[in-house]
């Protein structure tokens, strides 16, 4: 009888041992799955933010470029307007020679002085409108620059959840080890 109780325990002790190694490997198999999930899960936010940033780079090149298109066309209608400027005022001196003293000479010198304030007035214009574009492209910029932070803090947010995640994994896991442990030593014990 004793023999056969002495058997059975032993059987049974097998049976408990081999239960727990069939858990464990079922446990490493699921923890490496899951590693293996959130490595791949890594790899694509990685390829995604690459992505972003190439496109993003692309995009503020185009604007760079566009920027300086804008600015040298701005530089030649500038020339341009200075060379008719230029034009106009010699002109006005030729005219000056031609009708000095005269009544003709008053009257043209007022037309090409209302010319002038003309031209005075559309530049003044032009100037405001430019002032007023490269205050929408700032106003723009600081835009795109606090839409850039909210991403990067959106970002962090993620890592912080995912680092959080994994240490409660960790703790989980260390928590059924100990458990593990708790009951082979009561096994240990019963069996003493």
């Amino acid at each position: 009888e004793a023999r056969r109780q002495e058997e059975s325990r032993k059987q049974e002790e097998a049976r408990r041992q081999e239960e727990a190694r069939r858990q464990e490997e079922a446990r490493r198999q699921e923890e490496a799955r899951r590693q293996e999930e959130s490595r791949k899960q890594e790899e694509a936010r990685r390829q995604e933010e690459a992505r972003r940033q190439e496109e993003s780079r692309k995009q503020e090149e185009a604007r760079r470029q566009e920027e300086a298109k804008k600015q040298e066309e701005a530089k030649r209608q500038e020339e341009i307007r200075r060379e008719e400027a230029r034009k106009v005022e010699e002109k006005r001196q030729e005219e000056d020679t031609k009708l000095q003293n005269t009544r003709k000479q008053r009257e043209e010198k007022r037309r090409l002085e209302e010319e002038a304030e003309r031209k005075r007035m559309e530049e003044e214009e032009a100037r405001r409108a430019e002032e007023r574009r490269k205050r929408e492209e700032k106003r723009k910029t600081e835009a795109e620059e606090e839409e850039r932070r909210i991403e990067e803090r959106k970002k962090r947010e993620e890592r912080r959840r995912a680092n959080d995640l994994e240490e409660a994994e960790e703790e989980e896991r260390r928590i059924e080890e100990r458990k593990k442990r708790e009951e082979r030593r009561r096994a240990n014990d019963l069996e003493e």
